[in-house]
This record gives structure tokens, sequence and C-alpha cells, in this order.
């Protein structure tokens, strides 16, 4: 019997919202949903971006064409940061049609390296918060 992962519980319930494409950048916070996404490519397409600012504004972009719900995927720190200024585009759109368009983010939060230990002490969290960005 196999085991559903968190990313199994994520994709199923994007395509139960009708969400049938995904814009990001795989990294290795978001393997999990990554594979997910792989093994239910038959009614999610991922579509892989270069850069997690083009992964949100490609998001943007579909829903506000579309109609649908536009999504974004990226990993943590600074991939998460660039997630922002599409999210914002979708959000001043929404303010300037008086409509709002869509988008989910994902992002992940990263347990700092070995090498920054020294300086932050065990368990430092390398994170911005993002939400409250937003």
């Amino acid at each position: 019997m196999a085991t559903r992962t968190a990313g199994d519980v994520l994709v199923e319930t994007l395509t139960k919202w009708n969400v049938d494409t995904v814009f990001g950048l795989p990294g290795d916070g978001i393997n999990g949903i990554i594979e997910a996404l792989r093994a239910r490519q038959d009614r999610i397409r991922f579509i892989q971006i270069r850069h997690e600012e083009a992964a949100a504004f490609n998001a943007c972009g579909y829903a506000k064409w579309t109609g649908k719900l536009g999504v974004c995927l990226g990993t943590s720190g600074p991939g998460g940061i660039h997630l922002l200024n599409g999210l914002y585009d979708a959000k001043l759109e929404g303010s300037r049609a008086g409509d709002y368009r869509p988008a989910i983010s994902r992002s992940r939060r990263h347990w700092r390296s070995e090498a920054s230990t020294r300086r932050c002490g065990r368990r430092g969290l390398a994170k911005c918060d993002a939400a409250s960005a937003a």
C-alpha cells in the first residue's frame, strides 16, 4: 500500500479546484510536490521556467487570460521572494480592474546549512515572512 505524501494531498486538492497548469522551478524544498505533479501529469501539467519571478508572472497572466486559478511554485529563501513580484501584479491588476485575479503561491522554509551554523546558531531558520510581505 502506497502512502500519501503532503505533495500528493496538495496536487489532488489543486485538481479538485480545476487547476490544470502549474508554473514553477524545481528545488530541494519542493521535490515532493514536483514528484506528485509528475505522477499526475495526465491531469495537471507542470511548466518549468527558468526563474521564480517568471513563474509568478506566468501564473498571473494565465489567470488574466483564462479566468482560471493561476498557480506558481518555488522553493524557499530567494525563490519565495522572487515569487512576490508576480503576485503583486495579480493583486494590483485586481485593484485596477475592480475584480480579483486569483493566484496561489507555494514556497517552503529551509533550515540553515552547516556553513552558517557558526553565525546563526543551530536550528536557525533561513526565512522571510513572505505572507506578511504580500
